[in-house]
Parts: structure tokens; C-alpha cells; sequence
């Protein structure tokens, strides 16, 4: 992950792809967003909320924060986990930011969080100078499964929203790709 980092300038209008993680007590909130360069390598950028003293996150901010993105960029998705984040993602449907949920399932995450750790070892995927960033991708660790892994929240060394935000837009990003060029069946079934 330090190897990937870039100081790639994210461009105003272009195709973003977004990834939610959001908890309203006693964790943090991330933001990610991905845009793919000219010459096809993915770059990420993060946004973090840490909880107040009293253990909560106020929603609204990351809801503007999303619309300051939208308003940027030309954001193709924001994916979400409906857990928390329900009734906020169905008021930005309304108000025209293309919001998908995306429950955080073993048949959902595991294909994510594969393609997201593949594309950085390959070098197909960088991000910003962003410490916090970089703390959630390093503290997160994997949990097996039959068909490859995820991010264990409990074991891992300390919050993850940011990586797990990571996998959801990157993978949604990589999957509309898949989609229009027939891609396979794995992908078909994460959408």
C-alpha cells in the first residue's frame, strides 16, 4: 500500500465511482472515491469521520460531503450499506445522486475485497497522500471464507471504514466495467 501511493489529481467532471461505510456510534465513517486516469490505472482518495466524545457522527456532514462530490465530479454510483445509512441515501435519491446499496454480505464483499487487494498488488490501483486513509487499509485484516476473504472488523487492528469503503466503489466501479464488455458471472452477480 505505501508503494501505491500517488499525487494524482482528481478531475473535475470526471466518472467517479463512490463507496460509503458508515456507522453512527462509536466508529468511524469513511468516504471513498475512485476515478481510472487515461491510462487506466485507478486512483482513490478518502474522507473520515471519527466519532464525537459522546460517540456519535453526525450523518448530515458525510451527506454534504457527498453532494460536494456529486457537484465535482460525474459520480456514476454511491454505494452503500443500508445498515446506517438508509433513510440519508433515499434523500440524496431524491434529490439526484445515483445512490446504490450494496448490503455488506459474504456473497458480496468476498468478490470486492479480492478484486481491491488483486488491483493493488498488480499496480492498477493508487491513492492519495492521506494518513488516515492509509491506517484503515493497514489495520484491516482478512477473514476467510470458502470462496476467498473479507475484512474482520474485530480482529483487525483498529477502524477499517476506510478500506472497506475502498473495495465497495472500486468493485462497483470495476463491475460496471465487467457488465458492458460481458464480463463473468461473478461480477453479473454482484450487481
Amino acid at each position: 500500500w505505501d508503494s501505491r501511493e500517488s499525487s494524482f489529481d482528481m478531475v473535475d467532471g470526471a466518472a467517479t465511482w463512490v463507496g460509503v461505510d458508515v456507522a453512527l456510534r462509536h466508529d468511524s465513517t469513511a468516504v471513498v472515491w475512485v476515478q481510472q486516469d487515461e491510462d487506466g490505472v485507478w486512483h482513490s482518495d478518502a474522507k473520515i469521520w471519527n466519532p464525537t466524545v459522546d460517540g456519535s457522527l453526525d450523518v448530515s456532514d458525510v451527506m454534504a460531503f457527498l453532494r460536494e462530490l456529486s457537484d465535482r465530479f460525474d459520480v456514476r454510483e454511491v454505494s452503500f450499506d443500508p445498515r446506517f445509512f438508509d433513510l440519508p441515501a433515499q434523500m440524496l435519491l431524491d434529490e439526484g445522486l445515483p445512490m446504490v446499496e450494496i448490503p455488506q454480505s459474504l456473497q458480496r464483499m468476498t468478490p470486492a475485497v479480492g478484486a481491491t487487494f488483486e488491483a493493488i498488488k498488480r499496480g492498477e490501483l493508487f491513492h492519495a497522500p492521506n494518513a488516515e486513509f492509509t491506517a484503515h487499509v493497514l489495520n484491516a485484516i482478512p477473514k476467510m471464507n470458502e470462496t476467498g476473504f473479507t475484512l474482520s472488523k474485530g480482529k483487525s487492528r483498529g477502524k477499517i471504514d476506510g478500506a472497506v469503503a475502498l473495495c465497495i466503489a472500486f468493485h462497483r466501479a470495476n463491475a460496471r466495467e465487467q457488465l458492458s464488455t460481458g464480463g463473468s458471472e461473478v461480477w453479473a452477480a454482484f450487481s
